[in-house]
């Protein structure tokens, strides 16, 4: 059964203003050259969905919902009227422009989906949108399907959803009480990524790329502090400042997203992850994928759920406590060869069980079963 699905995300308002600055040319660009430069970047899940989708014989239509120049220009060429906020005073005003703002994203949402007559409607972000508005997408479609893999916003947001897929069993129970149906996905890689990425040494002994956001991750905090002063680390991230110790042990970068976090990690003998409070006890975030993925030795917070996707010190490492961890950072600087080998171990296994490509076929199968019940 073939499906008509339109794919909609949300992107980091940050990595959109920068994009944007480095390639300004794009602001006048059409419309189908600035989503082929912006996917090009690999940000976040970029069009992993949509490409694999598109794979299994799919017809897709994605949207970057909060992209101002990219839905200008879409209106533009298909003849849409939508109010141009530079032609007039209330950009000057803030709180009429956040109101105007949302209201052109949902305008050229809705008659983009209108046009399309979509079989389902996935929302990659199920919060960003008011319920009441989501409700009202449902007269275009036949289904409504979510992702979500972090805080559950209020109840009342999953009213409009026949189904959404997380990674977190804890939070899907939660989910579920609310009388909404729920299906386990775990998060993934996109392998055709490697093909794109330059060939880079692996020149970086042990990188953590994320961040620290107060109040959130403590334990994270706690954890780099004692890397960084036993072992040294480069940190790629926000939130560098709650950090204590200095250079050389400890070297800041900024952020890094898309192809340059990829590289970053391509450069990394060993990297390393830590899970926010919110999983609990469960393994759950994109590190784990793309760390691996990248042929780069993983060594993560252990986790209950862990060995269902890792064989543990055969593919990934994991530790318990901040001492076993940095005792393991520095037996695998010393031990190439044996680092190599779990390295390409968990590349093996992330590229043949955890990519876009089987979240794809197990999205289909799901959405294809509800639609002929």
């Amino acid at each position: 059964m073939k499906l008509k699905i339109f794919y909609a995300n949300v992107y980091y308002p940050h990595f959109v203003e920068d994009f944007y600055r480095q390639y300004s040319a794009l602001n006048k660009a059409s419309y189908r050259r600035q989503l082929n430069a912006l996917y090009r970047q690999a940000f976040g899940i970029a069009n992993f969905y949509p490409l694999n989708f598109r794979k299994l014989g799919h017809v897709v239509q994605d949207i970057v919902i909060n992209i101002g120049p990219m839905q200008r220009q879409w209106a533009n060429e298909a003849e849409f009227n939508i109010f141009s906020l530079k032609d007039c005073l209330i950009p000057h005003l803030p709180l009429i422009r956040a109101k105007h703002r949302n209201r052109w994203e949902t305008d050229v949402l809705e008659e983009r989906i209108r046009r399309f007559k979509p079989d389902v409607i996935f929302m990659q972000n199920i919060s960003y949108l008011d319920h009441h508005f989501i409700s009202h997408l449902k007269q275009y479609t036949h289904l409504m399907v979510g992702q979500i893999a972090n805080r559950l916003p209020a109840k009342d947001q999953f009213a409009p959803f026949d189904l959404i897929f997380g990674s977190l069993p804890n939070l899907l129970q939660q989910i579920e009480s609310y009388g909404c149906s729920t299906h386990f996905l775990p998060l993934a890689f996109e392998k055709t990524l490697l093909t794109r990425l330059p060939s880079v040494a692996r020149e970086i002994d042990c990188s953590f790329i994320g961040g620290i956001a107060k109040g959130e991750h403590d334990h994270r905090t706690k954890m780099l502090n004692q890397v960084a002063s036993r072992t040294g680390l480069d940190f790629y991230g926000y939130g560098g400042e709650y950090l204590k110790p200095k250079p050389p042990s400890l070297s800041l970068h900024g952020e890094v997203w898309g192809v340059d976090m990829y590289t970053k990690l391509l450069q990394s003998k060993i990297t390393l992850n830590s899970h926010g409070e919110i999983s609990e006890k469960y393994a759950n975030n994109m590190r784990l994928f793309e760390a691996t993925g990248c042929g780069t030795l993983l060594i993560t917070d252990w986790k209950e759920n862990l060995s269902e996707f890792f064989k543990i010190d055969k593919e990934i490492v994991t530790y318990k406590s901040f001492a076993e961890l940095v005792e393991k950072i520095k037996f695998y600087l010393k031990k190439p060869g044996i680092r190599e080998k779990i390295a390409k171990a968990g590349q093996k296994r992330t590229l043949t069980t955890h990519t876009y490509q089987d979240r794809a076929k197990t999205i289909s199968k799901q959405i294809i079963g509800i639609l002929k019940s």
